[in-house]
């Protein structure tokens, strides 16, 4: 009996899977203005509860506070304190007051927050202009490691914004990152040299 050729003996090798290298970088490009516009709404988090640690820390009558946190809600607190020293029989109402409207501004910053990792540009220019304002009063009483932290964070928020504003700009949302991070992008069937279809990448934006 004669041997098979090679040919009919050995296995057929898969298909080369070709990689599209304007899909690549674009699919990096999404995913990277997805996780910086991310990173830039959770500081909102972050600010707010700092803010509400600092209250706690305030009212337990530590001597310290985080520089990330409001100097709204620290002027309420030290106003607080302040004023039941001089009444001191209405000292429980006047802190009950002053967590109230702690939280209150805490929850206004997680408010921002919750939509400005939404993609709503309104939120984070609203939120980015108070926390300008906010930063404004520690420039008042010259407490400049607050001031300075201040700074960054709303470059950081700025940064978020920005992708935010990118992603829009490319019709995209927040959606969920590329599926084909780390490996080979999918080319559509329709048109393989165009790379993929936004839609194939991110969720359209809703319209605030």
């Amino acid at each position: 009996m004669s041997a098979l050729p090679a040919s009919e003996t050995a296995p057929a090798s898969p298909p080369e899977n070709d990689v599209d290298p304007e899909a690549a970088a674009f699919g990096a490009r999404v995913f990277a203005l997805l996780h910086r516009a991310q990173a830039g709404a959770n500081w909102f988090y972050w600010v707010a509860a700092f803010s509400l640690i600092n209250t706690a820390i305030v009212h337990l009558k530590g001597d310290l506070h985080f520089v990330i946190g409001l100097g709204a809600t620290l002027i309420v607190d030290v106003m607080s304190q302040a004023l039941a020293q001089q009444n001191p029989a209405a000292e429980t109402t006047l802190r009950i007051i002053a967590i109230g409207i702690d939280v209150l501004l805490a929850g206004m910053f997680f408010f921002f927050g919750w939509f400005a990792g939404r993609g709503r540009l309104i939120a984070f220019s609203i939120g980015m202009l108070l926390y300008l304002l906010d930063g404004m009063l520690f420039l008042l009483v010259q407490d400049w490691l607050s001031v300075a932290f201040h700074a960054f964070v709303l470059y950081s928020m700025g940064q978020g914004f920005a992708a935010f504003r990118e992603l829009k700009r490319m019709g995209l949302s927040i959606g969920s990152p590329p599926p084909y991070e780390g490996q080979s992008p999918p080319v559509p069937p329709e048109s393989p040299d165009e790379g993929p279809r936004p839609a194939d990448v991110a969720k359209p934006l809703d319209r605030y």
